[in-house]
């Protein structure tokens, strides 16, 4: 791996651990506000329940993560990695903020800390680094770091400013392509107490591989391809039985889009 791939990776890690005492502090000045004095049982120890939309892997780290409040009898929020406080932050937040769309950004974090917990050299391109500093900025916010973050990200994502045409800019497809997207079917999925987080997270990933695709051309081919797809089909399925939008719904709109 190359220094500045290497750097590129480090970078992102070295912020992802900088996030969790700052989440700590969020969740440790908000929880306790909303729920009161049960705060820990109501916030913590149910955010690992297992419940019936878990899969085999979930219900496993749930039951592990269990025991080990129970057998340990933890506390305090110190005990999480990051990971864990994301899961919690999650399962908390429509009771801690009502801008229910922010929710995307922590299923892109968690979806972030797998990549780089894993740095294989092809995982990380310049694009899709600046797209997880994005990220990183867009969270430190939703936990009022906002500051401390852009001093130290803000240089990796200055946007050369582009004069206005009267035509759509691919840039401009890019972004209602996005919007599309995120709102019709990323959004209510997120929002939908039925569908796992496996689900969730899947759906995540995919609205990434828009996000890091260079061109309205590649978004198509990915698009294309997502609807022919093994994954695509199990997808629609989950989406249909649930009553929410799936990709096959939007074609039409991604496709005036594409084509304008």
């Amino acid at each position: 791996m190359n220094t500045r791939k290497l750097k590129m990776f480090v970078t992102i890690y070295e912020n992802l651990l900088l996030l969790r005492e700052p989440l700590i502090e969020y969740l440790s000045a908000n929880l306790p506000r909303v729920y009161r004095e049960n705060w820990w049982n109501e916030s913590i120890i149910n955010t690992f329940k297992i419940n019936k939309n878990d899969n085999a892997r979930q219900k496993f780290e749930k039951d592990k993560i269990m025991s080990e409040l129970i057998n340990n009898d933890v506390k305090t929020l110190e005990y999480f990695d990051f990971s864990n406080l994301l899961d919690i932050l999650i399962y908390n937040w429509k009771q801690i903020n009502n801008d229910y769309s922010s929710q995307n950004i922590f299923y892109k974090l968690k979806n972030i800390r797998n990549d780089i917990s894993h740095p294989i050299e092809n995982r990380l391109s310049s694009g899709k680094f600046k797209i997880y500093v994005n990220y990183i900025l867009e969270f430190s916010k939703l936990i009022n770091q906002e500051n401390i973050f852009t001093k130290k990200l803000g240089k990796y994502v200055i946007i050369d400013k582009v004069v206005p045409k009267n035509e759509i800019t691919k840039d401009e497809k890019r972004r209602r392509i996005l919007e599309l997207v995120e709102k019709e079917i990323i959004e209510p999925a997120l929002d939908c107490n039925n569908l796992d987080d496996e689900t969730k997270e899947s759906l995540t990933r995919t609205l990434i591989r828009f996000e890091i695709a260079e061109t309205v051309d590649d978004m198509n081919a990915f698009f294309t391809g997502a609807l022919s797809s093994t994954r695509g089909e199990q997808m629609f399925n989950i989406l249909s039985d649930n009553n929410l939008k799936t990709f096959e719904k939007i074609r039409k709109e991604f496709n005036e889009i594409y084509e304008s």
